[in-house]
């Protein structure tokens, strides 16, 4: 039993006409400028940063994209998200539990 668009209540899927929908690879593309455009940058930043940092450092050190290095800077960044993590979990975990508990009658 399908719904009529028009009819109060309709289902918002894929098969609903009044959802635009981004096709492939372009339509994707056209939905990211569309977000830029209105002011949701979303991860932007961060990545054309990323970017911008890695092409320096090649530019100013050829051995910087190097595998050795590469690896170094996946281990160096592995401590500091393991540390981090930890403090993440440390953080949350009494407000889970304290939100867990049943009250006291």
């Amino acid at each position: 039993m399908s719904q009529n668009p028009t009819e109060k209540g309709p289902a918002l899927d894929r098969s609903d006409v009044r959802v635009v929908h981004a096709e492939g690879l372009s339509g994707a593309l056209r939905t990211l400028v569309g977000r830029v455009k209105s002011g949701d940058l979303g991860m932007l930043p961060v990545a054309i940063g990323l970017i911008v940092i890695s092409t320096v450092f090649s530019l100013l050190n050829p051995i910087f994209l190097a595998p050795n290095n590469l690896v170094n800077l996946l281990f160096d960044c592995a401590t500091v998200g393991i540390i981090s993590l930890g403090i993440v979990c440390v953080l949350i975990l009494p407000v889970t539990s304290a939100c867990c508990r049943s009250p006291s009658a």
